[in-house]
């Protein structure tokens, strides 16, 4: 399942924290959510308690998802189950109760957050027979090394948020992907990563441009506090609602004293604009092409006629836009 799910084009859904501002987030609440909404892949991040117990939180304590300042390390499971929940509503999930949850509905990242728990993390993917539908990913190479030693089935995966990136040492530690935080995230680190067959996967992405921006430098996955934002814009790449970026051929023409510029993406595909230069002449023209207009987000400075420029990604949304308020 989990090598199914890191294919997934043209870029994989990952709900981050099973979705963690879509549903509380590492719960299992949260994961239910992203098999609901059909994700990829749920991740999920795993610590101790004081007497060995595997949950799912992210931070250090308690604070932030339920209001007490105590260290899952410092309690035991039974008192946490008993007096804390997240977000007011759900209990503490328990790494048992996430992998049984999602066992053959949804792929899985799991976050080793304390690298002491590695081996029973790994013993217990094993118990459940999860070997196939997991990756283990975490911020510390000693894990993904770890991990490898322990179990060689299992796919591993390296976090990082730092230039110059770790792509060469996940290669060495036997890891199937890379994951960046998405600033450093660069199309030449990306084509490095694919060249020596590393997948690449970006993080947290809660922004639909930004989303557009790191298909566009080649991620295979994305992760998002919105799930559901990035299954919208992946179901518009599918159906031909967002031109990627490519080589167009533009005009300059004139009508009616106003400089436009006729964009050629295609036989029927075009778009008619205002010479930048001319502010306070703004106008838009309609022509029957088989209603085939597009409007820009942006474009490049001023070139000379029949130049090849580059555009950025264009919304068949913006085209109703334009077209209402010139029109």
């Amino acid at each position: 399942m989990i090598k199914k799910a890191l294919h997934t084009k043209p870029f994989g859904v990952i709900a981050h924290r099973g979705g963690g501002l879509e549903a509380p987030e590492n719960t299992i609440k949260g994961i239910k959510h992203a098999i609901r909404i059909k994700a990829d892949i749920v991740e999920v991040d795993i610590r101790s308690t004081k007497d060995g117990e595997l949950i799912l939180l992210h931070d250090s304590d308690f604070d932030r998802v339920a209001g007490i300042a105590k260290e899952a390390k410092e309690l035991e499971f039974s008192y946490i189950k008993e007096n804390i929940l997240i977000e007011d509503s759900e209990p503490v999930a328990t790494l048992v109760e996430a992998l049984e949850v999602a066992r053959g509905k949804i792929a899985m990242f799991l976050e080793i957050k304390e690298p002491e728990i590695c081996q029973k993390v790994v013993e217990l993917v094993q118990e459940q027979q999860m070997q196939q539908n997991v990756c283990i990913i975490s911020f510390y190479e000693e894990v993904m090394s770890e991990v490898k030693r322990l179990d060689s089935t299992i796919a591993t995966g390296l976090v990082y948020s730092y230039p110059p990136g770790k792509i060469p040492e996940a290669k060495q530690l036997g890891c199937a992907l890379v994951l960046p935080h998405y600033r450093i995230a660069t199309a030449k680190a990306n084509k490095f990563a694919h060249h020596i067959h590393l997948k690449v996967g970006v993080w947290t992405v809660n922004e639909e441009d930004l989303a557009l921006a790191m298909y566009e430098r080649g991620a295979d996955f994305v992760a998002s506090d919105y799930p559901k934002m990035l299954l919208k814009l992946r179901k518009k790449l599918q159906e031909g609602g967002i031109i990627e970026k490519e080589k167009i051929e533009f005009l300059i023409e004139e009508v009616d004293d106003i400089l436009l510029r006729k964009v050629i993406l295609g036989k029927d595909h075009y778009l008619i604009e205002r010479d930048p230069r001319k502010d306070n002449t703004y106008h838009t023209i309609k022509e029957n092409y088989n209603n085939n207009f597009y409007i820009f987000d942006e474009y490049k400075e001023e070139k000379q006629t029949n130049e090849v420029v580059m555009v950025q990604k264009i919304k068949r949304s913006k085209v109703d836009e334009i077209l209402k308020k010139f029109g």
